[in-house]
C-alpha cells in the first residue's frame, strides 16, 4: 500500500490486541507512507501509525518505507498495561522527524503505564533511521512504569539525530535484559550516546 497524508494513516484504537490462529495480532509490513510535512508545529498530520489499545501484544512491523513523516511510530497510552513480543524491524526511515519539541515527536515510541504492566520482548532492529535538522526529541523512545524483560535493541543505523536521544529507555522497577549491540550510529546528540 502507499499512504499520502492524514492525520494518523494507520489509527488502531480500541481495547485490547491479541493474537488468534494468526502469528501476529497486527502484521503491518511493506507499505510506503508519506505526508511530506515536518514542519507543522500543531499535533495534526503527524503519525504514520498509531496504536493506542490497552494492552498489546505480538505486533509485528515490518519493510515499510516512511518518508518525510513527523512520527513514525506512536504506541501505547495512559491504560496500556501489556506491552509484549512488539518487532520494529527492517524498516527505512527517511528524513523524517519535526519541529515540534514535546512527547509527541518521538520518532518511535513503545511506551506502557501502571506499576503492575507486563513489558517484554520489545525489539527494533536492522532499521535505517535517517532524521531531519528538524527532529527534536528522541529517536527511539521505551518507557515503562513498571519492570521491562528482553527489550532489544540491535543492528540499526541512526543519523542526524541531533537534538533528542537516539535512543531513551526510561523505566520505574528496573530492567532485566536490555541489549543494545552493532548499532551505527553517525552526527547524533551527546556524541552518539544514548
Amino acid at each position: 500500500n502507499q499512504f499520502y497524508g492524514g492525520d494518523c494513516i494507520i489509527d488502531i484504537a480500541g481495547y485490547f490486541n491479541y493474537k488468534g490462529a494468526y502469528a501476529y495480532s497486527w502484521w503491518i509490513h511493506n507499505n510506503y507512507f508519506t505526508c511530506n510535512n515536518t514542519t507543522r508545529s500543531s499535533n495534526n498530520n503527524r503519525f504514520g501509525i498509531i496504536i493506542e489499545d490497552d494492552d498489546n501484544e505480538d505486533i509485528l512491523i515490518e519493510r515499510n518505507h516512511f518518508d518525510h513523516m513527523p512520527v513514525i511510530l506512536e504506541m501505547g497510552s495512559s491504560l496500556t498495561l501489556i506491552l509484549k513480543n512488539i518487532t520494529f524491524a527492517y524498516n527505512l526511515i527517511d528524513n523524517c522527524g519535526w519541529d515540534n519539541a514535546n512527547d509527541w515527536a518521538t520518532l518511535i515510541k513503545m511506551r506502557s503505564s501502571g506499576s503492575a504492566t507486563d513489558v517484554q520482548n520489545l525489539s527494533v532492529f536492522n532499521n535505517v533511521i535517517l532524521t531531519n535538522s528538524r527532529h527534536q526529541t528522541d529517536a527511539i523512545n521505551i518507557t515503562s512504569y513498571a519492570a521491562m524483560h528482553n527489550i532489544y535493541i540491535r543492528n540499526n543505523i541512526v543519523e542526524n539525530n541531533n537534538n533528542g536521544s537516539w535512543l531513551n529507555v526510561t523505566n520505574g522497577s528496573g530492567i532485566n535484559g536490555l541489549y543494545v549491540d552493532n548499532n551505527v550510529l553517525y552526527n547524533n546528540t551527546n556524541s552518539n550516546d544514548p
